[in-house]
């Protein structure tokens, strides 16, 4: 009976550390083109990093958060006790 043995994977701290650095040095607001570039540059690093079935996929997205979910979102409750409930 064979056993299996995994790898053992030495992560490069410096590489990731840089790699962290150079994504944080980009703005990303949501669909703007800070997000776009942050999305090519992972792309490319990747491709890098020998992996071959790489893409970055449009979406289609809302202009505000707002419009997307404010109107299936239900109110909060009111902070005032309902007519009928029993005092605290």
């Amino acid at each position: 009976m064979t056993t299996f043995e995994p790898a053992r994977y030495e992560p490069d701290i410096a590489a990731m550390r840089a790699d962290v650095e150079q994504l944080c040095a980009i703005s990303r607001a949501s669909a703007r083109a800070g997000e776009r570039a942050s999305a090519a540059w992972l792309e490319h690093r990747l491709r890098e990093l020998g992996l071959e079935h790489v893409r970055v996929e449009r979406y289609r997205h809302q202009r505000t958060y707002a419009l997307a979910h404010g109107c299936t979102t239900p109110p909060a409750p009111s902070p005032q006790r309902s007519a009928g409930a029993p005092a605290p």
